[in-house]
C-alpha cells in the first residue's frame, strides 16, 4: 500500500494541486489506501481543470486523480474499489459544497458519487472514472475547505484514527510554547523529531498569553498533537483557576482532542493542596479525562503531599536535573518515586535549542507510551470523525450483506440485531438515528446546565 503523498512517476502538480493532496494526507483516516494516479499531467481532453489554466468564480482551479489499484491478489479489484469508493464518499459528504467537480463510478455496486459546480448531482462522465477519483476545486474554495477541515479535526486524522491527530509510532518528543518561544521555526522544530506541543494558555486569575491562538494554529496547521498547560498560583481558588484554564483552551480551538498540564511549581505565590485538589478535580470533571500534573521532586516532596490517586500522571525533569538529551525509554531517569507516583508519564529531559530552529531554548519532553496520550486527549472516548463519517455514508448508500458488513469493521452482532428488526440497513440506520437523538438530548441537557452554571457565576 502507498500513502497519498505517493504518486504515480509521471505525476506533475501546482501549488493548488499540493494542498488537496496534502488535505487528504492529513485528514483522509484510510489515507494509507490511495495514492495520486495524476494530476497536470497526462492527457485530459482538450479542457480540463487539470492543466491548471481554468478559473472558477474568478479562482484559479486544479484537479487530482486518485487510485487504488494496489491489491492485486483480490478478485475482480474488490477492495481497491472498495478503498476509492470510501475516499469518495468522504468528499462527496464533507465538502460537496466546496468542490467544483467529483466524478467517481462504481458499476459493479452502483456507487456513483457526483459533484458539479458545488451541488450534488447525477452521472456524468461515468465511463471515464471507474478506475479513479476526478475531484477538481478553486484556491478561493480551497481556503474554506482548508478552514472546514481544521475547525472539525483541528491536527487531522492519523492513519490509526486517533482523535487527537498524532500516529503514534514510537516515543514522542514535545515542545512547550509560551512567550518564551515567540520567533521559533516550528517547521524547523517538527523536521528535527517533534510531534507534540504544549501551549501555555493562562497563568493564576491573572494571566493569559495573547499569542496563544496564534501558536495553536501554526502548529495545528503543521500536524502537531496539541495540549495546553495553565501555571497553578494561590491567586485564586482552584476551580476559578480551572474554568479559567478551561476558557483558554475553548479560545485556542479545544478541548476536543488536546491534553491538558496543571504546571504546579510556583515559588512566589505557591498553590496550597486544596487549591491543586480542586483544580484538578474541576479540570477532570470538565474534560471528562485525566491531565496531568507537572511538578518537580525538589518543589513537591517537602510539602509530604500525595497527588497519584487524583490523576496517575506526573511530568518533571529527572530527579537528578537535565540531561544533554533523551536518556531512552529504559533509562532509570523515567523513576519518580514520589507523591504516589512510580514512574514519570512525560520526562522534560532537556532544555535548550532544537537544532536547525534558531537559538530559542525550549522544554523538550519525551512520551513513551501511546497510552498516556490517548488518556490525556480522549482518545478512544467516542467515534472519531473519521468512524463517524463512515457509519453514516455507508448506511446513506450501502446496503450491506452480513460478510461486507464484518469486513467494512462492523460487528457480527450489531448485522444480526439490525437484521432482526426488518433488514440490516434500515435496522442499523434507526439504531444511528435513535443514538444521534439520546447524543443530542444529552449534549442539550448540558449546554443548559452549563449556561445555568456560568449565569450563576457572573451574577454573584
Amino acid at each position: 500500500m502507498v500513502a497519498p503523498y505517493r504518486r504515480q512517476p509521471q505525476v506533475q502538480t501546482g501549488p493548488i494541486g499540493e494542498r488537496m493532496i496534502a488535505l487528504v494526507e492529513k485528514y483522509y483516516p484510510y489515507a494509507n489506501e490511495i495514492y495520486v494516479s495524476s494530476a497536470m499531467d497526462g492527457p485530459h481532453g482538450n479542457v480540463s481543470h487539470h492543466y491548471g489554466n481554468l478559473h472558477y468564480a474568478g479562482s484559479p482551479t486544479a484537479a487530482i486523480d486518485f487510485g487504488a489499484y494496489d491489491d492485486p491478489s483480490e478478485d475482480n479489484d474488490t477492495k481497491d474499489q472498495w478503498d476509492m469508493g470510501l475516499l469518495a464518499d468522504w468528499l462527496w459528504y464533507h465538502f460537496p459544497d466546496l468542490t467544483v467537480e467529483l466524478i467517481h463510478t462504481q458499476p459493479h455496486n452502483n456507487h456513483l458519487t457526483y459533484v458539479r459546480d458545488q451541488e450534488r448531482c447525477g452521472p456524468y462522465a461515468e465511463a471515464d472514472h471507474v478506475n479513479h477519483i476526478h475531484w477538481a476545486t478553486s484556491a478561493a474554495l480551497m481556503d474554506r475547505i482548508e478552514a472546514r477541515a481544521r475547525d472539525a479535526w483541528g491536527a487531522g486524522l492519523p492513519l490509526t484514527l486517533n482523535s487527537s491527530g498524532v500516529q503514534w509510532t514510537g516515543t514522542s518528543h514535545l515542545l512547550d510554547l509560551s512567550s518564551h518561544q515567540v520567533g521559533i521555526d516550528l517547521a524547523a522544530v517538527r523536521d528535527a523529531g517533534f510531534t507534540l506541543a504544549n501551549i501555555k494558555t493562562t497563568q493564576g486569575n491573572w494571566y493569559t498569553w495573547d499569542r496563544a491562538r496564534e501558536y495553536t494554529d501554526r502548529a495545528r496547521a503543521l500536524g502537531f498533537g496539541l495540549m495546553t498547560y495553565h501555571w497553578l498560583d494561590n491567586s485564586a481558588s482552584g476551580r476559578e483557576q480551572a474554568d479559567i484554564a478551561y476558557r483558554g483552551m475553548l479560545e485556542i480551538g479545544g478541548p476536543a482532542g488536546m491534553g491538558h498540564q496543571c504546571d504546579c511549581e510556583d515559588i512566589d505565590s505557591p498553590a496550597t493542596f486544596e487549591i491543586w485538589r480542586d483544580y484538578v478535580n474541576a479540570m477532570q470533571d470538565r474534560l471528562g479525562r485525566p491531565i496531568i500534573n507537572y511538578t518537580g521532586d525538589w518543589w513537591w516532596v517537602p510539602k509530604g503531599w500525595t497527588g497519584g490517586h487524583l490523576t496517575p500522571y506526573l511530568w518533571a525533569a529527572p530527579n537528578n536535573g537535565y540531561l544533554d538529551g533523551y536518556p531512552g525509554d529504559s533509562s532509570p531517569d523515567w523513576h519518580a518515586g514520589y507523591g504516589g507516583w512510580g514512574d514519570y508519564a512525560a520526562l522534560q529531559y532537556s532544555v535548550g535549542p532544537v537544532e536547525g530552529a534558531g537559538s530559542i531554548k525550549v522544554s523538550k519532553t519525551a512520551i513513551r507510551d501511546a497510552s498516556v496520550w490517548a488518556a490525556l486527549t480522549g482518545e478512544g472516548d467516542d467515534m472519531t470523525p473519521g468512524q463517524d463519517y463512515r457509519l453514516r455514508v455507508l448506511m446513506a448508500n450501502w446496503d450491506p450483506t452480513r460478510d461486507e458488513w464484518i469486513r467494512a469493521g462492523g460487528s457480527p452482532a450489531s448485522y444480526d440485531d439490525a437484521e432482526a428488526s426488518g433488514g440490516a440497513r434500515n435496522g442499523l440506520k434507526q439504531a444511528l438515528s435513535s443514538l444521534e437523538l439520546q447524543i443530542a438530548e444529552l449534549h442539550g441537557k448540558l449546554e443548559t446546565m452549563e449556561a445555568e452554571r456560568m449565569g450563576r457565576r457572573v451574577n454573584r
